[in-house]
Order: C-alpha cells, then structure tokens, then sequence
C-alpha cells in the first residue's frame, strides 16, 4: 500500500511539469546585480547589497543592519546588443550566402528593495 502512495504522488507532482509544455528560453540572462555579474554568476553565498532578494534570500537577515536603517534600497541595470552574423559554405547554403541580425538595444533595470522586521525577519521586492 505504502509504494502505491509514493507512485500517486509522484505521478500528481510530475503531471504539471510535462515535456511539451516547458517553455525554455535557449540561455539566460542573470544581469541581476553588478557585483554578482563581476563574479561570473558565481555570488549566490557573497552578495552583501539588496540584490540577494535574487540570488540569496536567506542572506537578507544577514546583511541588513540591526540598527540604523532598517532597508536597503538597489537601483542598476545592463544593455543588450546582441549580434550575430553567417557566412554559408559548401553543400549548402554554399558560398557567398550571408545573413546579418539586425542591431538591437535591449535596457534591463534591476531594482531592489530589502527592508528588516525585527531581528530574524527580512523580507525584499525586486
């Protein structure tokens, strides 16, 4: 009885995440916080500003102070201009055939706001 339990639940967990409804973008773009962008993405344990309401949730107790003011406030952001190009060659599409992407001019903002309550509780919109 017991396996038939874990075999339903498992079943009732898996049935939203289908393979033909999974909408992935191909790459992601983590331009969330310029100090964890600096560190290749690699800030999840080192983020010390607002931005860990990204990265590190849990951290906010941490970082915030216990006296003084009580939230910390991030406002930043990146550009995109994404651009490729192809040069065809032999069998197909054969030589002289190129393709350009058009130049494009993509603004991410990033803003945060992290903010104490009390002395184990924190909580962050970004």
């Amino acid at each position: 009885m017991k396996k038939g339990w874990w075999i339903a639940a498992a079943c009732l967990v898996a049935a939203p995440a289908r393979w033909d409804r999974a909408a992935a973008a191909g790459y992601g773009i983590y331009e969330e916080g310029a100090a964890v962008l600096g560190m290749a993405g690699a800030g999840t344990a080192s983020v010390h500003d607002a931005s860990a309401v990204f990265y590190n949730p849990a951290a906010l107790t941490h970082i915030l102070p216990k006296e003084g003011p009580k939230g910390l406030f991030y406002l930043g952001g990146a550009v995109l201009t994404p651009f490729s190009s192809f040069a065809g060659q032999n069998p197909y599409p054969g030589y002289g055939v190129t393709e350009e992407m058009e130049h494009n001019f993509f603004p991410i903002p990033a803003f945060y706001y992290a903010r104490r309550f009390g002395e184990r509780c924190a909580a962050g919109l970004g």
